[in-house]
This record gives structure tokens, C-alpha cells and sequence, in this order.
């Protein structure tokens, strides 16, 4: 989505199909591909959401598991791969009991 790459040449760019890090291959894949970035940032159950964000987060589903997912928040609106554009209010509602766990700030283009 960031990109603009097909599935299979971001797990290219990524390195791994599995197993990600934010702060680590995803970040590097990123930069690489001349996003920039910001901190790294843990999140609690009401922490207010970065303007421009990739999260790394968990449906109801996955809680308690190994597997997560990543999606984009920009600015009160969420994009999802799997579930499509929503509001973050709408994205809540939609899917109760979500777990955001850690996001990686994108800094906007000059």
C-alpha cells in the first residue's frame, strides 16, 4: 500500500512472508524504498493515534496469539488490506475488541 508493490514484491522487500518487525525489517523495507520514518511507539488500551501511522495490531481473533496484522491510519481514516477503508470510529465499531499493540510513525512528504 505504502509502496505501491504487488503482494509478492513487498514479501521481496521484506525478506520473509512470516515473522515481521516493525522496528526492524519492515522499517528497513520501507526506508529502502525511500518512506521515511519516525519513532516506534508502543500503545495502550486509549492512547491517542499518530496523525500518519503503520500499526501493528490484532483482531479478537488473534488475541492471545502469534499472528498479527498490519494496517495504515492517516489522519482519523484506516486502511485495512483485508477489510477495506474506514474511519477510525467506523473501524472500531466494525470490529470490537481490537487490539492496536505498536505502531511505526510515517513522517509526511515535504
Amino acid at each position: 500500500m505504502l509502496t505501491d508493490k504487488s503482494l509478492e514484491e513487498a514479501i521481496a522487500a521484506v525478506g520473509t512472508k512470516g515473522r515481521t518487525s516493525l522496528n526492524g525489517n519492515i522499517r528497513r523495507s520501507l526506508e529502502r524504498a525511500g518512506i521515511k520514518l519516525g519513532d516506534y511507539v508502543r500503545l495502550y488500551k486509549n492512547s491517542a493515534l499518530p496523525d500518519f501511522c503503520l500499526i501493528r495490531m490484532r483482531y479478537p481473533n488473534q488475541i492471545g496469539k502469534r499472528t498479527s496484522h498490519l494496517i495504515i491510519h492517516h489522519k482519523g481514516t484506516v486502511y485495512d488490506p483485508a477489510k477495506g477503508v474506514y474511519t477510525l470510529r467506523e473501524f472500531r465499531e466494525a470490529f470490537p475488541g481490537v487490539k492496536f499493540n505498536n505502531c511505526l510513525i510515517i513522517l509526511e512528504p515535504d
